[in-house]
């Protein structure tokens, strides 16, 4: 409560908006619900990102991290998908180093695989 305020991103590209719908689909089949992604342009933000999963729950995503807007343009990248995965198992676990944690990543990413097998037109 203390920290200063997080600055968000002001403008939404064509690969942003995909991104979120992206995000929304494999948040729903890893998870069985999506989180609203908002987007964050902070270079003193020292992370990705990051996922609340209490109260108002929102995936935050630092556009500065992954080299500015035009990171999103390719949606689907694996950069973006293991970030979806890190940030989703925080949702059962926030430990970073728990065999939970570690498990419900193997999980997520068998999942996504199953996703593009089955679904291959969320990838596109």
């Amino acid at each position: 409560p203390d920290g200063r305020a997080l600055k968000l991103c002001e403008e939404n590209t064509a690969g942003m908006a995909r991104f979120d719908l992206f995000a929304a689909d494999v948040a729903v089949a890893l998870l069985g619900h999506s989180y609203p992604v908002i987007f964050a342009d902070d270079s003193g933000w020292n992370a990705e990102g990051a996922i609340a999963t209490k109260g108002a729950r929102s995936l935050y995503v630092n556009v500065a991290a992954f080299g500015g807007v035009g990171a999103f343009d390719d949606f689907a990248q694996e950069r973006l998908i293991e970030f979806l995965i890190h940030e989703y198992a925080h949702e059962i676990e926030a430990n970073h180093l728990s065999d939970r944690y570690h498990d419900a990543l193997c999980k997520f990413g068998a999942k996504v695989v199953r996703l593009a097998v089955e679904q291959p037109e969320v990838f596109r």
